[in-house]
Order: C-alpha cells, then sequence, then structure tokens
C-alpha cells in the first residue's frame, strides 16, 4: 500500500517515543539522564530494516531487535522505577527532617522562653524591691515633713489670730468713731434736702394749678387742642397703613425674585 508507513518510519518512530518518555520522566540532561547514565547502556536501535515487518494492525519482529527494544523499554522502566523510590525516599526523610525540625525549634522557643521567663522574674524582683525601699523611704520623710508642716501650720494660725483680733478691735472703733461723726453730717444734709424738696414741690405743684385753672377758664383752646389732636392721629393712622402696604409689597417682590 502506498500509505502505509515504511520500516525506517517505525524505527524513528520507536526512537522518538523512547526519548519522548524520558524527557516526561525529568529531562534527558537531568535527574533521569544521571539515574540512566548509572545503568547498563542497552545496544543501540541499528538494527536492519528486514528485520521489521508491518502488517495491518501488528509490526512483527525478529529476536535481534525485539531484544534491543525490550532493553530499551526495561531502561526506561528501571529509570522510572529509581526515580519514584528516589522521590518516595526523599519525601520519608522531608518528613522526618521537618519533623526533627519542628521539634528542635520547639524545644529551643520552650528553654529560651524558660531563660527569659526567669530573667523577667529576677528584673521583677529587683524592681519591686527597689520600690519597697523607694516606697519605706518615701513613707518615712513624707510623715516627718507632715509632722513639721502642721507644727509650722498651728503655729501661724495662732499668730494670724492673735494679730487679727488685735487689727479687728482697732477697726471696729475707728468704724464706730467715723460712723458716729459721719451721722450728724448726715442727718443735717438730709433735711436740708428735704426742705428744698419741699419748697421745689410746691412751687411746681402752684404753677401746675395755676395753668389748670387757665385752661378751664379757655373751653374754646381745649376743643382747638382736641380738633388738632384727632387730625394728627388720623394722619398718622393714614401713614402707617400706606407704609405697611409699601412693606409688604416689598416682601412680596423679593419672594418672586427669589423663585425665578
Amino acid at each position: 500500500k502506498e500509505d502505509a508507513p515504511s520500516q525506517a518510519d517505525c524505527v524513528d518512530l520507536l526512537d522518538e517515543l523512547t526519548r519522548s518518555d524520558l524527557e516526561q520522566l525529568g529531562g534527558v540532561s537531568g535527574r533521569c539522564a544521571r539515574i540512566r547514565a548509572r545503568l547498563p547502556a542497552p545496544q543501540p536501535l541499528d538494527f536492519p530494516k528486514e528485520d521489521v515487518q508491518l502488517g495491518k494492525t501488528k509490526v512483527f519482529l525478529r529476536k535481534g531487535p525485539h531484544t534491543r527494544l525490550e532493553a530499551h523499554r526495561s531502561r526506561v522502566v528501571s529509570t522510572a522505577a529509581v526515580l519514584l523510590q528516589s522521590e518516595l525516599r526523599g519525601a520519608v526523610m522531608r518528613k522526618i527532617y521537618l519533623f526533627h525540625r519542628e521539634a528542635a525549634v520547639v524545644v529551643q522557643r520552650v528553654f529560651r522562653g524558660y531563660v527569659d521567663r526567669e530573667r523577667a522574674r529576677s528584673l521583677r524582683e529587683a524592681k519591686a524591691s527597689a520600690v519597697i525601699t523607694r516606697n519605706v523611704l518615701m513613707s518615712y520623710h513624707r510623715k516627718r515633713f507632715l509632722t513639721l508642716v502642721l507644727g509650722c501650720t498651728k503655729l501661724q494660725r495662732l499668730v494670724r489670730c492673735a494679730v487679727a483680733k488685735r487689727l479687728g478691735a482697732a477697726v471696729k472703733i475707728q468704724s464706730l468713731w467715723r460712723m458716729w461723726c459721719a451721722c450728724g453730717t448726715y442727718w443735717g444734709l438730709l433735711k436740708c434736702i428735704i426742705v428744698l424738696q419741699n419748697r421745689f414741690r410746691k412751687g411746681v405743684a402752684v404753677a401746675l394749678l395755676r395753668g389748670m385753672k387757665k385752661d378751664m377758664k379757655n373751653v374754646g383752646k381745649l376743643q382747638e387742642e382736641k380738633e388738632r389732636l384727632k387730625s394728627e392721629m388720623g394722619a398718622l393712622k393714614a401713614m402707617l397703613k400706606s407704609q405697611a402696604k409699601s412693606d409688604r409689597r416689598e416682601v412680596e417682590g423679593g419672594g418672586r425674585e427669589k423663585v425665578l
């Protein structure tokens, strides 16, 4: 058949499949390459093309090419098995290492915490002893100081009380004497003022009485005054109404401007 692959194409395909498997396991130049280098190298796949026959659904090989392919396959499988075993051993040892490292970290943390707590306890004890000593000395000196202050305050209070009593007596005598001297002058001035006020009020009352008598005699003048007052009241009312209207118009105009 023209579309069927040739014998050389099948050999190249097998070689490519072997290389792709190795690359999936880790790369030719990587870890798989190092593992593969330690294993015994099989014979190369350079058998003649006559040893391979292609069928419709199968490939027929002679014993030599089949042995070589199996050797390559076992090498790939061995490489994968070694890689998996190394990864598993690495994972197990990594887990053990992490467990031991975490345990060591915990032990170190506990020991450092114990050391720091002991140091903090010693510092607290030293600080507490210093505070107690300071408080005892402070209480002693405070008590002594308060005793002296109370004694001085009591003495000052007694002295000030005596001085205040003397000054209060002198001030009281002086105030009584001044009040006695000022009372005569005050009562004399008060009497004069009352007399003057009475005379002034009398003159004002007499003048008002005379004016009222004259007004009672002149009845026509009173009526004129009454009419004049009525006209003034009417003018005032009209002026107030006009002013109220103007104010209302101004307020309405301002409201319309705000709305606009």
